[in-house]
């Protein structure tokens, strides 16, 4: 069955609940998860190697950063937006998954 983890602010802990649901359930699970979420428990990726690892596949949305942002009215006004929504990051997901 589909489950959600809210958080506080919607980005954190994703990854971990993902891994621990899965680990709950005892059957393969996906995870759908943008760049920023996965920033925010990045070192959670470790619970997904080795024998003990839950049957997790993630699918991580790298779309640069914060792009959600950009369907809010905030969007309309680049003064704002580009310093303090937009999130853009450097951060290399391949090497992190190897």
């Amino acid at each position: 069955p589909p489950m959600a983890n809210r958080g506080a602010s919607g980005i954190d802990g994703v990854i971990s609940t993902a891994a621990g649901i899965c680990a709950g359930c005892e059957v393969p699970c996906t995870l759908v998860i943008g760049d920023v979420a996965s920033i925010q428990d990045i070192n959670a990726f470790q619970l997904l190697g080795g024998v003990q690892a839950p049957p997790l596949t993630v699918v991580l949305i790298n779309n640069g950063g914060g792009g959600i942002f950009s369907f809010l009215p905030i969007s309309k006004h680049a003064d704002v937006m580009t310093p303090f929504f937009n999130e853009p990051h450097e951060a290399d997901f391949q090497s992190i998954c190897n």
